[in-house]
């Protein structure tokens, strides 16, 4: 029996992440898209490409989902690894991705929102990938 099962959401959450992306990505080309420009659309440069091209299925993103779910995995389990430390570790990536799929979700709203009111958003603003990151 696993000592700590809650780490198998992980992969759900890392999962949730990538399909969001893409989810996000689509959407934004709608009215928001006219208003907002910026180079890219994903952050992460491992991943820029996959995204750009809207892949549902990225190789790439599962096998790192699964070396990196694994090896946590292994590492709780096999690692012997102080409890509160364990607790620590879950807890940090848990609340990250919380923080991530939350922002991914408010983009959502935000695009769905435009896209219903476009009478309440004149103009264009051009955002510099340093500025992005910023956000």
């Amino acid at each position: 029996m696993m000592r700590y099962p809650e780490a198998l959401l992980l992969p759900v959450l890392m999962l949730a992440d990538y399909l969001l992306t893409i989810l996000g990505a689509i959407r934004r080309e709608g009215k928001y898209g006219e208003h907002f420009k910026a180079e890219h659309y994903e952050l992460n440069p491992v991943f820029r490409n996959t995204v750009a091209q809207k892949k549902w299925f990225s190789p790439k993103h599962t096998v790192l989902t699964v070396l990196f779910s694994g090896g946590l995995v292994g590492l709780l389990e096999f690692g012997g690894l102080p409890e509160g430390f364990v607790e620590a570790l879950l807890g940090c990536l848990f609340v990250v991705y919380g923080m991530i799929l939350g922002r991914h979700v408010s983009n959502l709203l935000i695009f769905r929102y435009v896209a219903n009111n476009p009478g309440e958003i004149s103009g264009q603003v051009v955002l510099a990938h340093a500025m992005l990151l910023a956000i």
